[in-house]
């Protein structure tokens, strides 16, 4: 039933933004005084249509979106190229004005929707990393270090074997669970397994899960490696080697800069420290910390973490080395470790590293991208309080994000801005989209078509009204950036048929436009069957 729901959400989702998207161009031609023969819902062949004055308003069997069907689209007719109101035949400006009337009538739809939807209260427009990290700072997300059970599968292994959300997963098939990428391999390689998990009342049980069919556990986690700030060494009272930094005074710390600003003020710092939060009350209150200066030839570079499975972990390299060398190149920064290891061809490395005082030589070999598998970051030593930190990644959950709500006029204003921002970031992401599949030939994972769209509309609908509103207008801009690109087939090809027109005073032949849409629009197909396809292998092999 709720996948029923989920299909014929998504049909009057995604007919809705098209269905806008037309009755732009619709409204457009009756403005400019063009005829319209007809403005259908759905995609032919009809099922029945009503002609009102000149036009007819028709219903099609293919249920997404609409069409607009303009005198002067079919050449073969006579009135076409002798009537004043032919598409053909009226001024560069008002074509134009068709041209582009679908994506502002998109546009529109989505700046009301957010509107409405900043009134109710919507979960912030998280896109980037750095949208993510900031709604953290603000407090709009909440997060806990650990591995946190975020969904669990009605009638799954899971849930037979009684895991809950919000249950913390402590250890896995013998293993403490520091490692995200760690965990999601041992997922893989097991078919059964006993996990520790603890729940809500810090109480520890144990249990005992097998894989179903499809090789899934099915449970879900909110988690991912976050960056975060660790203490390499101190002679600061309470702070030992290995805690990682979560706040100072209430603010969240992300990276060694945010550690410089935030330790100056002072206040209560807590740390994570093997599993366990732990507070250091007015630990640093009124001292200043000052970084220093990273000089070039102090070595500062160590291993944060080795991957799970990695030529590095199976070579012995270990977190807490300090890499001193590789193949005889003299490594200080982290930044030497990428450097050297990219200009170097060979199949193998000789590491040289300090560990707990001791220098150890290793060889280390690379996997099929070329890389050894471990993560590096720079030490840095502060100056008067006895503290030296460097940058790592700590598996982290989401517990909770807050909605966003406004007034009214504020949701207006918050809508516009959220617009423009996105509208931006999406152009960026199409600019590499079109980079990747004419260079690599290949489309990038975050590329949806229907199918993939779907998915995430029975996503959004589990999640409540608010989502889908937001889902909607999201889908709405989305469509009308894509459709400013000016690509044959596009509105934004139409345009630039137009902008040439009006710059040089003669028409395209005709026949040859026609040839590059109907190019533009194979080419759209085919690149819509193959995101298609993707997305039903993704879905089908549980991506």
């Amino acid at each position: 039933m709720q996948i029923f729901l989920s299909i014929l959400v998504f049909l009057i989702i995604f007919s809705l933004v098209i269905f806008v998207h037309e009755f732009g161009h619709f409204s457009a031609a009756k403005k400019s005084g063009i005829k319209v023969e007809e403005f259908g819902f759905g995609m032919p062949p009809r099922i029945l249509g009503k002609k009102v004055g000149e036009t007819v308003y028709s219903i099609n069997y293919i249920p997404f979106g609409g069409f607009v069907r303009l005198l002067g689209e079919d050449l073969s007719k006579a009135e076409a190229k002798t009537s004043k109101r032919s598409y053909g035949n009226k001024s560069v400006r008002a074509r134009m004005i068709v041209a582009f009337g679908g994506i502002i009538m998109n546009f529109i739809l989505a700046f009301l929707l957010l509107s409405f939807g900043f009134m109710m209260g919507i979960e912030p427009l998280i896109v980037t990393s750095e949208d993510f990290l900031s709604n953290i700072r603000s407090g709009q997300v909440t997060t806990v270090p650990g591995l946190y059970v975020y969904a669990v599968d009605e009638g799954g292994s899971a849930e037979q074997a009684g895991l809950k959300v919000g249950d913390k997963i402590v250890s896995a098939f013998g293993n403490d669970m520091e490692d995200l990428y760690e965990f999601y391999s041992l997922l893989g390689e097991n078919a059964s397994g006993v996990f520790q998990v603890e729940d809500s009342d810090s109480i520890v049980r144990e249990v005992s899960m097998t894989a179903d069919e499809d090789g899934k556990y099915g449970f879900d986690l909110y988690s991912f490696e976050f960056p975060r700030v660790a203490v390499y060494s101190s002679s600061a009272s309470g702070l030992v080697a290995g805690d990682v930094v979560l706040t100072i005074g209430g603010n969240e710390i992300l990276n060694v800069e945010d550690y410089e600003d935030f330790i100056r003020d002072g206040g209560d710092i807590i740390v994570y420290r093997k599993g366990v939060l732990q507070s250091q009350n007015g630990l640093y209150d009124g001292s200043v910390v000052d970084l220093g200066e990273v000089f070039s030839q102090e070595k500062i570079s160590m291993i944060t973490n080795v991957v799970y499975g990695s030529p590095a972990e199976t070579a012995g390299l270990m977190e807490g080395d300090k890499v001193l060398s590789i193949n005889g190149v003299d490594i200080y920064k982290a930044a030497d470790v990428v450097k050297t290891t990219s200009t170097i061809t060979d199949d193998t490395l000789q590491y040289v590293v300090e560990r707990a005082g001791e220098v150890i030589e290793l060889t280390v070999g690379r996997d099929e991208n070329g890389l050894v598998g471990v993560y590096v970051a720079d030490i840095y030593d502060g100056v008067g309080n006895g503290v030296s930190v460097y940058e790592t990644v700590l598996p982290t959950s989401v517990m909770e994000i807050k909605p966003v709500q406004y007034g009214f006029f504020k949701s207006f204003s918050a809508s516009w801005h959220e617009m423009g921002r996105l509208s931006v970031l999406t152009f960026g992401m199409i600019k590499d989209f079109i980079g990747q599949l004419f260079t690599e030939g290949t489309v990038p994972e975050n590329i949806s078509g229907p199918v993939g769209i779907a998915q995430m509309t029975y996503v959004f609908l589990q999640e409540g009204f608010a989502s889908l509103v937001r889902f909607t207008a999201l889908l709405s801009l989305g469509l009308a950036t894509f459709n400013i690109i000016p690509f044959p087939g596009l509105d934004g090809g139409r345009f630039a048929f137009l902008a040439y027109e009006a710059i040089t005073g003669r028409k395209p032949h005709k026949k040859v436009e026609a040839m590059f849409h109907s190019v533009g629009f194979m080419l759209l197909m085919l690149l819509m069957i193959v995101v298609t396809y993707k997305d039903i292998v993704r879905i089908v092999v549980g991506g």
